[in-house]
């Protein structure tokens, strides 16, 4: 019970979406963007994992990738937000063909 109650206090409140694209974001230098990393951080994996929580099918999700654009949305958002995600890549993948 122990790894419980240390799984929730390193990860209840730091594991929704939100929190996620805070945490995780980065500036690179080289392309000089903003990046979200799409690896949940571990202690996000020990909470959501463990034996006695249960997250299957509430735990945030990655949309895209981190090069373009990629964050996380919570998973009942997920299908609206990948859509939308794509729709954008696409849009822009058009006007780069035009240049």
């Amino acid at each position: 019970m122990s790894l419980l109650v240390t799984a929730m206090a390193n990860g209840a409140g730091r594991c929704d979406a939100a929190s996620l694209n805070v945490t995780l974001l980065s500036w690179d230098w080289n392309s000089e963007t903003v990046l979200i990393g799409n690896q949940m951080p571990g202690y996000c994996a020990v909470y959501t994992g463990h034996a006695y929580t249960d997250f299957s099918g509430t735990q945030p999700r990655y949309v895209g990738t981190p090069e373009r654009g990629g964050y996380w949305v919570e998973a009942n958002a997920y299908d609206r937000a990948r859509a939308e995600y794509n729709a954008r890549i696409a849009a822009e993948e058009a006007q780069r063909r035009l240049l």
